[in-house]
């Protein structure tokens, strides 16, 4: 998926992904802006990636603003990762050029 200048808020999911949660594949995303989107756990379970969650995906993130995502674990978890972006995989990348 390539985007440019998109606007992604006010965005809430269960778990994983607050606007997107990307499993493998291709993102790119140029000059957006993603705020205030949040990624909750449920009780057992924590909050990854207020943003964005990314598993052995690739990534890549130029001039983007990220502002006021968040991530929340439910009761009895450990602690929630990745106010706005969590990342994790062995055959994925993150890369952010620019941006605030």
């Amino acid at each position: 998926m390539t985007s440019a200048v998109p606007l992604i808020d006010d965005n809430t999911a269960d778990g994983y992904g607050g606007a997107i949660m990307l499993l493998g594949g291709t993102l790119s995303v140029t000059r957006g802006t993603a705020s205030n989107n949040s990624a909750v756990g449920s009780s057992g379970s924590e909050g990854r990636g207020g943003f964005l969650y990314n598993s052995n995906g690739t990534v890549t993130l130029t001039d983007a603003t990220l502002s006021n995502n968040s991530a929340t674990s439910g009761s009895n978890t450990g602690n929630a990762r990745g106010g706005a972006i969590y990342s994790s995989g062995v055959s994925g990348s993150l890369t952010i050029i620019g941006g605030t």
